[in-house]
Order: C-alpha cells, then sequence, then structure tokens
C-alpha cells in the first residue's frame, strides 16, 4: 500500500470554530484554553483563537499566557483596537505597567473611545503616581458615561489624594447618588469630613458604612474616634469590642490608624506596639524597602547638629513647650535644623522658632524623598521627629533614614512600631521606665526627670472674673480643659458623682463641637446631675487661657489618655491635678508631670482613689490650698519648669546616644540626676 501525502489543512471547519465559540461563550474558560491551545497549533493563523486563548487565560490568572496570546493576536490584526485593551489589561495585572500603558494609548490611538478604555487607564495610571494624566483618564471615562460610578469614585479617590477635597466630595456625592451602598465612598468622604472637622457628617458616613460592611479596614476606628469626637458613646462599647477581635486579622491591622486607640482603654501597650507596626508597614512599604540615606555614624562636624521635623513650628501645643528650649540651646556645641513641612503662618511662635535655630527650612512643598536629600546634605546626626502617627504626620521622611541616628520625641506617645522609623524614644522613668522596654520598637533614652519640656516664660493673663469667665460667682470649679476625644464614658461618670458628692460645684469643659455639647449635657441628665452644671469654656489665645485657668479649684484628668500640655497648663497656672495612671505610655504623662512637680500624691492608679482624692480635696479648703501654696514653690524649685536645665538634659542626653553610636553600640540611656554644685565657705565660730 503506497504512502499516502497528507495536507495540513490551513483553515479550520465550521464546526470547530463553532466548539471554540461555544465553549467561551459558556464560560468554561478551563475547557476553552485547552482547545485553544490545540486549535492554534493547527492553524496558527487564526486571530479569534489567539483572542479566545488571551481572554480565557486572563480569567484563570494565567497571565503570561494571555500576554503571549495577546500579542500573537495583534501580530495578526495590528490595528484591532480591541486586541490592544485587552492587552493592556493582562499587562496591568502582570504588573508590567509600562509596556500595558503603551497598549492603552495605541487603543486610544487606533479610534478605541470607550469608558473602559480610560478607565483603566486611569487606574493603570494611578498605579505610577501620575495624577494630572489619572484625572484626565478617568474625566475621559466621566464624558462618555457620566453614570460611571467607578469612575466617580476613583477620580474622588484621586482629587483627595490631591488635598482637592471640595472636587473629591463633589465626586464621592455623584458617586453615592449612584450606589448608596458604596462602601468605600461613605468611608473616604467621611475621612474628608474629618479632615474639614465637620466631625458629625463623617460621623454619619461611617456610622452608614458600618451598617454596610462591619468588616471594612479601618472604618470602625475612625467611626470611634469621631464618636468620641462627638461624645457619642451610644455603640462605643459594642464597637470598641469588635475591634479589639480585629486585632487578630492582620489585613485589618495593616488598615488600623492608631492614633485614636490611644484613648481606648481596652487596648494594652503590646496592642498598640501591634497595631503601630501594621500601620507603618502598610502605610510606608514602599520608602521601608528603599535604600537607606545613611548608616554609619562618624564626626563629621565640630558641632553636633540636630534636625527636627514637624508641622508645628507655629502656635501648637508642641511650640509652646519647646520653644524655649530652643532658644536656650548650647550654640558652642550644636546647630539646631528645622524642618517644617506644615503650614507657614506668620505668628508670633513661628517668629520664635525661627530665630531659635541656626537653620530654619520650610520645606511643605517637597516630596518625602526630596527632604530626605535636604537632610543628607545638611549632614545632621541626630534626627528628631516630633509628630509620630498624628495629623500630618510624614514619617516616610525618616523612613528613608536620611540621618545616623533618628528619635522620636513629645508628638506621639506611643511607640512608631518600625524599628527603622526611629532608633530611640525619648521619655523619662515614668512614662517609659525599664521594665516597659518590650512596649517599644525603639531604644529607650530616658530624661532625668519629665521627659516633657516646658517654656518658663510663658506669661500668664489677667484673671477675669468668674461672671466674665461664664462661671457662677459661687461654688466649687472642676475643670478639664483636654479635647473632646480623650473624655469616656467611665470618667465622665466619676466626674457626675464628683458633682452629686459637692453641692454648688461645676464641671467646666473646653468648648468641644456643639453635636458634643448636646450629648454631654444629655449624658449628664442621664446620670441624675443637672445639666446646667456643665459649662463650656470657649476656646482663646494661650495668655489669656492661662489667665482664665487660674478661677478653676481643681483639674481632673481624663483616662487613658491623660493631660500632656494641658497637665503643664494647669500647673503653671497654680492648678492641682487628678490623675490616674496606667501601663501605656499616654496613661502616665500627667503623673510623670506631677511627680517631677512632687505631687505625688495627686497621681492615683484606680478609680476609687481618684474620686477620693479629688473629693477630700473639693471638701477640704484648707488641704487644697497647701496643695495650692506648695506648687507655688514647686514651680520655681523642682525640675518641671527649669527651662534651662531641661536643654541642658537634652543636649547631655543627644551627646549621650551619640557617644554610644561611635562606640557601635545601642542600648537604653538613662540620664542620671544633675544636682546644682554649691559653693561653700568655712564658718569659723568660737562657739563651736
Amino acid at each position: 500500500m503506497k504512502n499516502k501525502t497528507i495536507k495540513k489543512t490551513v483553515t479550520p471547519t465550521i464546526e470547530e470554530q463553532q466548539q471554540l465559540l461555544n465553549l467561551y461563550n459558556q464560560g468554561l474558560f478551563v475547557e476553552a484554553v485547552t482547545f485553544a491551545k490545540n486549535f492554534v497549533q493547527k492553524y496558527p493563523l487564526h486571530g479569534l483563537a489567539w483572542t479566545i486563548l488571551g481572554i480565557s487565560s486572563y480569567k484563570l490568572d494565567n497571565f503570561d499566557i494571555a500576554i503571549e496570546a495577546g500579542k500573537m493576536a495583534i501580530s495578526l490584526n495590528p490595528y484591532d483596537e480591541s486586541l490592544h485593551f485587552n492587552l493592556g489589561a493582562y499587562l496591568a495585572k502582570k504588573g508590567n505597567f509600562d509596556e500595558a500603558k503603551e497598549y492603552y494609548q495605541n487603543a486610544i490611538n487606533l479610534g478605541c473611545n470607550t469608558q473602559g478604555v480610560h478607565y483603566n487607564l486611569g487606574n493603570l495610571l494611578q498605579k505610577k503616581e501620575l495624577f494630572e494624566e489619572v484625572e484626565k483618564s478617568y474625566r475621559l471615562a466621566l464624558e462618555i458615561n457620566s453614570k460611571f460610578v467607578e469612575a466617580h469614585n476613583n477620580l474622588a479617590a484621586v482629587l483627595k489624594q490631591q488635598e482637592n477635597f471640595s472636587a473629591a466630595e463633589k465626586h464621592y456625592s455623584l458617586a453615592l447618588s449612584l450606589n448608596p451602598n458604596l462602601v468605600e465612598a461613605h468611608k473616604n468622604l467621611g475621612d474628608i469630613f474629618t479632615q474639614q472637622r465637620r466631625f458629625k457628617e463623617a460621623n454619619e458616613h461611617y456610622q452608614l458604612a458600618l451598617k454596610l460592611d462591619a468588616n471594612f479596614s479601618n472604618l470602625l476606628n475612625s467611626a470611634i474616634f469621631t464618636s468620641n469626637l462627638l461624645c457619642d458613646w451610644s455603640n462605643l462599647q459594642q464597637q470598641v469590642e469588635i475591634l479589639l477581635s480585629s486585632f487578630t486579622d492582620i489585613d485589618f491591622l495593616y488598615s488600623c490608624t492608631p492614633f485614636p486607640l490611644l484613648s481606648l482603654s481596652a487596648f494594652n501597650p503590646l496592642n498598640l506596639k501591634q497595631a503601630n507596626l501594621a500601620f507603618g508597614l502598610k502605610r510606608y512599604t514602599r520608602l521601608l524597602h528603599e535604600k537607606v540615606k545613611i548608616i554609619h555614624s562618624e564626626n563629621r562636624h565640630q558641632k553636633l547638629r540636630i534636625g527636627y521635623l514637624s508641622a508645628d513650628f507655629h502656635s501648637h501645643a508642641t511650640v509652646y513647650l519647646m520653644a524655649g528650649i530652643l532658644e536656650n540651646r548650647n550654640t558652642e556645641n550644636f546647630d539646631i535644623y528645622l524642618y517644617s513641612y506644615g503650614v507657614d503662618p506668620k505668628d508670633d511662635f513661628r517668629s520664635r522658632v525661627e530665630k531659635a535655630c541656626e537653620v530654619f527650612r520650610h520645606v511643605r512643598e517637597l516630596s518625602d524623598e526630596e527632604i530626605a536629600q535636604q537632610i543628607v546634605a545638611d549632614e545632621i546626626d541626630i534626627l528628631v521627629d516630633l509628630k509620630g502617627y498624628t495629623e500630618d504626620s510624614r514619617l516616610g521622611i525618616q523612613a528613608l533614614r536620611p540621618a545616623p541616628i533618628v528619635v522620636s520625641w513629645l508628638g506621639y506617645p506611643a511607640t512608631l512600631g518600625h524599628e527603622r522609623l526611629a532608633d530611640y524614644i525619648i521619655g523619662d522613668p515614668t512614662v517609659t521606665p525599664l521594665e516597659h522596654a518590650e512596649h517599644f520598637s525603639e531604644t529607650l533614652a530616658l530624661m532625668p526627670h519629665c521627659y516633657q519640656p516646658n517654656d518658663n516664660t510663658r506669661p500668664i493673663g489677667a484673671c477675669p472674673t468668674r461672671k466674665e469667665a461664664g462661671l457662677p460667682e459661687t461654688g466649687f470649679v472642676f475643670a478639664t480643659f483636654n479635647q473632646a476625644y480623650k473624655i469616656t464614658p467611665e470618667m465622665f461618670d466619676i466626674w457626675c458623682r464628683l458633682l452629686e458628692a459637692a453641692p454648688n460645684s461645676v464641671l467646666w469643659i473646653l468648648e468641644p463641637h456643639e453635636v458634643a455639647q448636646e450629648n454631654l449635657r444629655r449624658e449628664m441628665t442621664a446620670r441624675g446631675v443637672d445639666s446646667s452644671r456643665l459649662i463650656f469654656a470657649p476656646k482663646m489665645a494661650q495668655t489669656e487661657h492661662l489667665g482664665r485657668l487660674q478661677l478653676v479649684d481643681l483639674a481632673v484628668d481624663t483616662f487613658p489618655y491623660t493631660s500632656h500640655t494641658t497637665a503643664s497648663d494647669a500647673l503653671w497656672a497654680g492648678v492641682p491635678l487628678v490623675t490616674k495612671m496606667g501601663e501605656t505610655f499616654a496613661s502616665r504623662v500627667a503623673a510623670s508631670i506631677l511627680r517631677t512637680m512632687d505631687l505625688a500624691e495627686l497621681v492615683t492608679d484606680n478609680d476609687k482613689d481618684y474620686f477620693n482624692v479629688a473629693l477630700n480635696l473639693a471638701q477640704n479648703p484648707e488641704k487644697l490650698a497647701a496643695i495650692k501654696q506648695k506648687i507655688a514653690v514647686q514651680k520655681q524649685t523642682t525640675p518641671l519648669f527649669d527651662t534651662q536645665k531641661f536643654a541642658r538634659d537634652l543636649e547631655r542626653l543627644y551627646q549621650t546616644i551619640w557617644a554610644q553610636e561611635l562606640l557601635g553600640e545601642r542600648k537604653a540611656v538613662v540620664l542620671e540626676f544633675e544636682t546644682k554644685s554649691v559653693d561653700c565657705e568655712f564658718i569659723t565660730d568660737a562657739n563651736l
């Protein structure tokens, strides 16, 4: 039998093509891929088969095969805009963003003007942080379809990232008008309102989002914080329990902003460390993986160069505390550089700090990388972050390690969680005792007294009359001038009990949001106390505020986020403060301040003692007068308000840290007490 020559068919049968299409149209992508692979081996010039192989592989997350098939399809039909669009999608999923952008642009150039191509290109460009092009792409998608919900939502996110909040609000609102159940839009709109201090609206959107998805990352945390700002405790216990239980979910932790946790007593120091680490890893992932700019310490100058990073070099609590320290710096041994990435107001405190340093740099408009490069160029030896995880912070700068040593101090009473963000944290024997070292990713550096500085030149304004201050003419005045988010229902219970036990007394509180005022009055009534005994003090300039503080009989502290600057304010004005001390840094600051003033009798560690100490002073005018007299003396003799001594101690701490670094050591620094020397003379007395 003679061999027959079999000719390879170059055109598939109608049945073969139909079978391939049926598998694809029925969503049987595994079978479609297998069939298509055999198909293109037999018919390598069949463009539709390559297209189906590409799309089906993409649906199965087989991006390498999808990309190869997509390129083959284009080689057979280079002017088909849809093929370029599809290949762009495959490449984007693979992470080949530059190549994906090229094919999306090809599709547009070939006449593809669908909402999908512009939207996909926008998503791609957003990953490259090309915000102007991103915005253009989303707007083109919306020109084609003004009801494209996802385009509104993503455009709003880009506008929010560029701090164009009014435009972002508009597009989030449009997205929600089209889809009221869009959880992400509710959450992000809440964030915008929070930044704009529109806390009532923010909380409404957070609560709506929670009803739609109780497990949305970072939503619960934000909802609790704004509720606390409004003193709305109706769902607090339940939401805190859910939040605490979520700490087993690492994805949740990555998105959980840590600052609000400081005012929740359910969270212990190790919870806080865990949250700070996870959030830092998520927020600064890219920068934490960048090459370290400065690795080794070396003697580079005669003077030690200290750089301070903050957004708050103006009329702000941080500057109220440290302006005097800067003014009393040792200019023979130190050069001070201030890097300001906040607003640029022309106020008196800004003028003070600009004069109280060798170099002041306004770097708000620079990127984190550019600021870090400036710090490198300035050859800073010790870089001190004054913000931590607080509003407007830019920890990405120190994530790049632009100085040999990075220190966390003053602005954030907790660990940053990640050892690359700070080498040391400045504390003291009360707020950061050595036995608490495991609570911190940083090495402890302890000041000998209180870690908090003070400016002993702060003027105290004239004391107004009680009527002028809005207080009744008679009666005991309890007061707390902390922000509303620090007020907890547990502490409010104690304050109401104090009012009940001290007839004709009043509680004077710093004026919060108007909704918070309504809620606090309602809470007081619910506890059986006449809400007219709750009096709100309007915000005013620092000097005048210190003046009116003199009308306070006794300051009562919040917990677990205790008084910081407000504690020093009270004592500077001559007012005693009763505090409760816990285990977290934030819960121990007021205790440190009081101990440094030798007022340990005002420090308690449980609710019963807190109540009894406060009531005892309220019911015993002689004891209260004795405490106030003691404060008047201690202001002059103890270290708390000795600005010059604090400046010297801080410089000793920096020098000790630097000396360790030069030796290649990094261990806890405990600065010893340094007593002032006294000149003695020999006394001769014939009667001795």
